[in-house]
């Protein structure tokens, strides 16, 4: 078992425990190691906000085996063995645990210059699932990886959160989950079967179709004419299958971009300001995205 870290939105620093603990890892059948909680966490509460183990970049734009496993061979002898604790995709990478393998199949990526992705002691052992109930991301401003949950958790429930972008049909995401980490997801969503799949695959083919003529253009010079109609038409999507409505917070900014642009000022200050509530959800309230979009509600 291992600590996590409680310290609501406003934890800032990585490595640290918090006044109580909400988490711990434990076997879950079929799925090997996972996370669930301890207590009940609360919609927007921070569950972990962790320092990478390791830092990998690229070399020539170019990830090899070989950096991998350079860098893999430079950690102390204590963050080597934790690091490969982790699973490795055996389908992939065969059985007997590379440096490559288990980075590949745990690693996240990490915005920032040209750092390409981190592993994380406790954050990798989250699993997936494409209806998840936790967020992840980056936090360039403290330089650590944060989960914040997006919907209440119950004490004993799994916390998971998606691997994958919002825009996949049921095949397309089982293939993409087979061929990157070895396992054919369950949740909620994956075992739709008959017409409420259908519709289910509808909707995500939809969403694909939206991001395909939507850009963050926060400055709104190359928004598309109906970017707030296909905003809205995209949450509600998202609210029909069960995604959290915050993944969409950037494309909230640029319906506020195009509604600037359209002279429509109360409507854009009503997606900003429901953009930076999204934002603080799933990123927290010390997160750099929300300082930029209060920044910019106040401008």
């Amino acid at each position: 078992m291992q600590p996590g870290l409680s310290n609501g939105r406003n934890a800032s620093q990585a490595g640290v425990l918090g006044s109580s603990t909400c988490w711990r890892v434990v076997p879950i059948d079929g799925k090997g190691d996972g996370v669930v909680a301890t207590r009940p966490i609360r919609r927007g509460e921070r569950i972990m906000a962790e320092s990478p183990l390791l830092v990998v970049e690229k070399c020539n734009f170019v990830l090899t085996p070989s950096v991998i496993t350079h860098a893999v061979d430079g950690l102390p002898p204590s963050a080597k063995a934790a690091f490969f604790e982790l699973s490795q995709n055996e389908k992939k990478y065969g059985a007997q645990k590379t440096a490559e393998g288990v980075w590949r199949t745990n690693a996240y990526p990490i915005a920032d210059g040209r750092q390409v992705g981190g592993r994380f002691p406790c954050i990798s052992r989250i699993n997936h699932a494409c209806v998840a109930n936790a967020h992840v991301a980056w936090d360039k401003l403290h330089q650590r990886e944060t989960v914040h949950a997006t919907k209440s958790i119950a004490a004993g429930e799994e916390v998971t959160v998606s691997y994958l972008e919002p825009g996949m049909d049921r095949e397309e995401r089982q293939a993409c989950l087979q061929s990157k980490f070895g396992f054919e997801c369950a949740c909620a969503l994956c075992t739709l079967t008959g017409s409420a799949l259908e519709v289910s695959d509808a909707r995500q083919r939809r969403i694909h179709e939206i991001d395909a003529v939507s850009e963050v253009c926060p400055d709104g010079r190359s928004a598309h004419p109906e970017m707030v109609r296909l905003v809205s038409e995209k949450l509600k999507l998202f609210r029909l299958e069960g995604l959290p409505e915050e993944w969409g917070h950037m494309d909230m900014v640029c319906a506020f971009a195009r509604s600037c642009r359209d002279n429509n000022f109360a409507a854009a200050h009503r997606w900003m300001r429901r953009a930076i509530e999204a934002s603080r959800t799933i990123l927290g309230d010390d997160s750099h995205t929300v300082r930029e979009l209060e920044a910019l509600l106040h401008a």
